[in-house]
């Protein structure tokens, strides 16, 4: 996945996050951006409050940076709450270290680290620093909030460019820009003042949305190459030039190409027999270099390697086709469950990841290249259903990736338990499931442990109260859009003895995760479907006479459906439950509605049964 950052971004990760409290308030949070037409000086100056022991967290400050881009002028002091300073912060005390991740392979990030620690509370830590910039793309991305788990009482940002620089200015949740005139410069500013951030609410929407933001983009910047940004087609051109002479590949791998496609009629067998092979003779890592960020490493560094990031695999797929006549499309997108809305009428990077489209007569295909698990013309939950920019020369455009349907997202189970008679409780489960759980079960068997895979089944809730002895994943082709499930193991007793009846509690039943709606904040955002169908066979020692509290009912609203019916089988009762999500936005004032709907179909799945 694409990794970039820019110095003002990763500033906003300075400090570690801990519970709402009173540990700490951020005093003062001023950053200030001079833009000389061709460069940029970022400069930050902060001013943090540490209440007590627990808020010395905010205190471990973390500044982290590109190598040739260091941190300058750097300043640290300890005062007092009456203004008196306690010390100054030694140039020995500061750290230098570099920032490694378990999937990155090169990095030129770094990060400086100090402690600014005092034993009597309150006290006050003031630090600042500036940092030069040659390679960007947009002059600012401020989000006025230092830590959103604490107050912040004032954020500042002045922004000074030359005299009619022509900028592009998005603000959200924020007064307009005062802006004078001085000297040749324009200068603009922004302040925020006691911002404290909305509580978090399931179902809201990506925090893009909804947080106090100011982004500036200029009509021409520089990153690797100039570029402009009036519009995507111009932002695209930027991309294009960067990536138009990185698809050659090695003789030997032309060979390989022709080798394995010459005798192939069909043009989408072709492609996928070309996405096979890369998936596998190439692996995932993680590159984070500066120039590295955006542009991706040419086609021959993979053919040599057989590694690359998301942008140098897709390239890397990208020339395999070329190389047989398909074109195929470099597309920019943002990667995530929840996915951050495209602004478009704001012409900027707004992605973190690259994937392949290929435009066909009939139809498009989307290739995912990072994963060795995905399949052919498949795109996951985490890039279905949203903008994407894909890359041509003077035709790049944003369009729609395909949308998850209910059926895509189905996780049907069959489970049988049984039930002696000291209530002892065995069961089996055998699932068939698509969508997100399938996007995150489907590389089990090439990437995880028996005992990872056991824990993560656990963690994830697959069987409620459940400890599993055995279980097997598997799929019925490497292009499956499903997966197959089957799991055995033991339960705590969901069974009690009364007389010689049995109060049963539901098996895998459905869990309420909701807040009452009492002080929605957030629209309501079902940003992924829901769509569990589960057969539950509960057998007992002796047939049943009788069943008492269960019934069968059929709940509707306009967010989705939930419907349970049940029959009796000599010793068994077999039960059909189904609920349905639809994936949609709402305004808050119908989160009661949603939640009233599901709560109602969570308390009739919990519902204790009497058997007779």
């Amino acid at each position: 996945m694409l990794k970039y950052l820019t110095p003002f971004f990763l500033t906003l990760i300075n400090l570690v996050c801990i519970a709402q409290s009173n540990d700490a308030e951020v005093l003062k949070f001023n950053t200030s951006v001079d833009y000389n037409g061709r460069n940029i000086k970022e400069s930050y100056e902060f001013e943090i409050q540490i209440n007590n022991g627990a808020g010395t967290k905010y205190a471990e400050i973390e500044i982290y940076f590109q190598d040739k881009n260091p941190p300058k002028d750097l300043e640290a002091e300890i005062y007092d709450v009456f203004g008196n300073k306690i010390r100054s912060l030694k140039k020995k005390e500061i750290v230098t270290t570099t920032p490694w991740s378990s999937s990155e392979f090169h990095t030129d990030r770094r990060i400086q680290t100090f402690d600014l620690i005092h034993n009597r509370f309150p006290y006050i830590i003031k630090y600042s620093y500036s940092i030069n910039i040659n390679n960007y793309i947009s002059l600012v991305s401020w989000n006025p909030i230092l830590d959103p788990k604490i107050k912040t009482q004032h954020s500042k940002l002045t922004l000074q460019v030359p005299e009619d620089t022509p900028l592009n200015i998005f603000q959200q949740q924020m007064d307009s820009a005062k802006v004078e005139h001085i000297e040749g410069k324009d200068i603009y500013s922004w302040n925020l003042d006691n911002y404290i951030t909305p509580k978090n609410e399931s179902y809201a929407p990506h925090i893009n949305t909804t947080a106090p933001t100011v982004e500036v983009m200029p009509k021409n910047f520089y990153y690797d190459i100039p570029g402009t940004a009036s519009s995507w087609i111009d932002f695209g051109n930027w991309k294009y030039e960067i990536i138009k002479n990185l698809e050659e590949l090695t003789p030997s791998e032309i060979k390989k190409v022709h080798q394995l496609t010459d005798t192939i009629s069909n043009i989408t067998d072709k492609i996928k027999t070309l996405y096979h092979y890369m998936q596998d003779n190439t692996r995932y890592i993680l590159v984070s270099l500066e120039e590295g960020g955006l542009v991706p490493y040419p086609a021959t560094y993979v053919c040599s390697n057989r590694f690359g990031d998301c942008k140098a695999l897709s390239n890397y797929m990208r020339a395999l086709l070329n190389e047989i006549g398909v074109d195929s499309y470099y597309t920019s997108i943002y990667s995530g469950l929840k996915p951050a809305p495209v602004n478009a009428d704001f012409p900027s990077h707004q992605s973190n990841h690259i994937i392949l489209c290929v435009p066909m007569q009939k139809d498009t295909i989307w290739l995912e290249c990072t994963d060795k698990t995905a399949p052919f013309n498949y795109l996951g939950s985490y890039t279905q259903n949203r903008l994407a920019l894909t890359i041509q020369e003077n035709k790049s455009q944003l369009v729609q990736t395909p949308k998850h349907n209910i059926n895509n997202a189905l996780e049907s189970y069959t489970t049988h338990v049984k039930i002696n008679k000291e209530n002892n409780v065995t069961f089996d489960c055998k699932g068939k499931v698509k969508g997100n759980e399938f996007d995150r079960l489907k590389s089990f068997d090439t990437q995880l442990s028996s005992k990872d895979k056991e824990q993560y089944i656990d963690h994830i809730g697959l069987i409620g109260k459940a400890d599993i002895l055995d279980f097997k994943i598997s799929r019925p082709n490497r292009d499956s859009t499903w997966l197959n499930i089957d799991l055995n193991g033991t339960s705590q007793s969901i069974s009690q003895n009364i007389g010689n009846k049995h109060l049963l509690q539901p098996f895998k039943s459905l869990k309420n995760y909701l807040e009452e709606p009492k002080e929605r904040v957030n629209d309501l955002y079902i940003f992924y479907p829901i769509n569990n169908c589960d057969t539950l066979i509960y057998e007992f020692p002796e047939n049943i006479k009788e069943v008492k509290g269960l019934t069968e009912i059929t709940i509707d609203s306009p967010f989705g459906s939930y419907s349970r019916s049940f029959h009796i089988k000599e010793n068994k009762l077999i039960i059909c439950r189904t609920i349905q999500v639809n994936q949609g936005y709402y305004p808050k004032e119908k989160y009661k509605d949603f939640y009233e709907f599901y709560i109602k179909s969570v308390n009739t799945d919990n519902q204790k049964v009497i058997i007779n």
